[in-house]
């Protein structure tokens, strides 16, 4: 199985090439980057495991909707590489060429596309049903940050980029909405990934910080963090609240005695 060359840290390449000055102006054009720059996205197609599709069909059968595992007829996988640059224009020739030789598989090369998904070149006569998901864009996965610094070090200018999953099921008839929701719990892991419902066009989440909150334990002690822990849905129990108030009246004591 040919791997892929953004993973191999050995990868070779003229080191001519990679090398890349590093000025005042490329240092502030960095710095006042927006992320609202544009997203480009190349698709390769990927081998589906063989696993896939029986667990898929075991998963529904074990909560009761045998009638819709037996619906699916086959799975098919592709990844896409969600890549945000941090330059307002297109790449060079030379750095698209090193980035999609990165991204692309050893001898299979053909496997990767810009902007076009393989899911779109054949069309089954049967239904389908595709879902995506990929990291959550409130943080940064550590693939892309270690995609990035390899983008870097071939010189090519890469802000973020994030791996998603694409999957396309054939379906003999439509399934119900409770198997599709199962489906996707099983896909996916809901605590660091999300569904793409569309290509993604920003990493902007939307979401706004909330004002930071002041707590006050010195003045009223453990009834401030059992009121912040009931708000917020902390979890602490009886003894995560009495070592944190402790901790703070130690603290002070010190502060104090200093």
């Amino acid at each position: 199985m040919p791997t892929t060359k953004l993973w191999n840290s050995n990868s070779s390449i003229d080191e001519s090439k990679k090398k890349i000055p590093c000025t005042k102006s490329a240092f502030i054009r960095a710095t006042e980057f927006n992320m609202s720059e544009k997203i480009i996205h190349y698709y390769r197609k990927i081998e589906t495991p063989h696993s896939l599709l029986p667990s898929c069909k075991e998963y529904l059968i074990s909560l009761g909707l045998a009638e819709d595992a037996d619906k699916i007829t086959d799975v098919e996988r592709e990844s896409c590489f969600n890549v945000q640059l941090s330059i307002s224009g297109d790449l060079e020739s030379i750095q698209k060429d090193r980035l999609e030789w990165l991204l692309a598989e050893t001898f299979e090369k053909d496997h990767l596309k810009l902007e076009k998904s393989f899911f779109d070149e054949e069309v089954p006569s049967c239904k389908i049903w595709q879902v995506e998901f990929g990291p959550r864009m409130t943080f940064t996965s550590a693939f892309s940050s270690n995609a990035c610094s390899i983008c870097r070090a071939c010189a090519v200018p890469v802000e973020r980029l994030e791996l998603s999953r694409r999957y396309r099921f054939h379906l003999a008839q439509d399934m119900s909405e409770e198997s599709i929701k199962q489906l996707k719990a099983m896909l996916h892991d809901r605590m660091t990934e999300e569904e793409y419902d569309k290509p993604l066009t920003s990493f902007d989440s939307g979401a706004t910080p909330k004002a930071v909150k002041t707590i006050p334990i010195m003045k009223e002690g453990r009834a401030a963090l059992e009121k912040i822990n009931g708000e917020m849905g902390l979890g602490f129990d009886d003894f995560d609240l009495d070592y944190y108030t402790t901790i703070f009246k130690v603290s002070a004591l010190c502060i104090d005695f200093l």
